[in-house]
């Protein structure tokens, strides 16, 4: 579930800003793997984990006004994301 998650956040940041389009491109994995990966979710019935976490995150992150801001906290939530279960430039 983190990988997936990790790959359609990067999927939506290559789309981005600087600083997302530069994380993305730091991040350890090859555009096969993120390119598209928001396309790869099933939306249909009922909600999985992975939405629920999806549509909580990107609620939050909208009710943030500075859109530098809220790019720098993504980045940073998916880096931490990554870390924990070593997944792109942090995988073994």
């Amino acid at each position: 579930m983190a990988k997936q998650f990790v790959l359609e956040e990067l999927d939506a940041a290559r789309q981005g800003n600087s600083h997302a389009i530069n994380f993305v491109r730091q991040s350890g994995f090859r555009p096969s793997e993120y390119e598209g990966a928001l396309l790869k979710t099933n939306w249909e019935g009922e909600e999985s984990e992975l939405e629920h976490l999806q549509l909580s995150f990107r609620y939050f992150l909208i009710q943030i006004k500075n859109m530098d801001l809220m790019v720098k906290l993504s980045t940073s939530t998916v880096d931490e994301i990554m870390k924990i279960w070593k997944l792109g430039k942090y995988a073994n």
